[in-house]
């Protein structure tokens, strides 16, 4: 776990966030976690967990990086950016440091997320969602998927063991939590609630385009 807990500053997290997809894409994050060791931030346990995730891709690292990135406190922005400049990424680092964040008052102007519900049958949101359906849904979420869970009723706890039990897979550490929402609520647990957890989520990483295809052909 990370040396040092606390949320970093809701408007630091919007910044990285927004230039999350030019950050997946450039960045592996094996490159920049000594950085965070050596502030004391992350410990080798940290850095041997986002190194040997199952698959070993660097999207798949970022899932894992992310999350310690979000919880290790308020340092954790001004050290991101600094290792960025150190591995030659001072336009990354720039580019987030510019990036203007809407505040809080301006949430009720976002876009409706969920537009495209309205073509999806009544029976297919209300009715139970099924383990197939709930694993091709998992693999669209990402960074802070934690939230959803916890919003979803699942316990802290609960997430904590879906993680221990695959500790090198983020997909089937998100897919096993999400059963357990499923099983818990039972007849509950519909598309429909999902859907409007992941909309209504400030901060869980979520592939809208993903989702809509997958649930169009439900």
């Amino acid at each position: 776990m990370p040396l040092q807990r606390g949320e970093m500053l809701p408007e630091h997290k919007k910044k990285i966030l927004k230039n999350f997809i030019n950050l997946k894409r450039d960045v592996d994050p094996k490159d920049i976690v000594d950085y965070f060791v050596e502030q004391e931030l992350f410990d080798f346990e940290d850095v041997d967990k986002i190194n040997n995730y199952n698959p070993n891709t660097q999207a798949n690292r970022w899932l894992g990086f992310g999350s310690l990135l979000f919880s290790c406190g308020p340092k954790a922005y001004d050290v991101f950016l600094y290792a960025l400049e150190q591995v030659k990424y001072n336009d990354l680092a720039d580019a987030i440091r510019n990036t203007k964040v809407e505040n809080s008052s301006m949430a009720d102007h976002q876009p409706d997320k969920l537009y495209w519900m309205r073509e999806v049958r009544e029976e297919v949101l209300t009715k139970r969602i099924t383990e197939r359906e709930l694993s091709r849904l998992s693999s669209c979420l990402g960074i802070d998927w934690e939230m959803i869970c916890l919003d979803l009723g699942v316990p802290q706890v609960e997430i904590d063991r879906c993680k221990m039990s695959s500790p090198h897979s983020v997909p089937m550490q998100i897919y096993s939590a999400l059963n357990s929402w499923r099983n818990r609520q039972y007849k509950d647990a519909t598309l429909g609630v999902l859907l409007n957890i992941l909309a209504a989520s400030p901060s869980t990483t979520v592939d809208w385009i993903q989702i809509e295809k997958t649930v169009k052909n439900f």
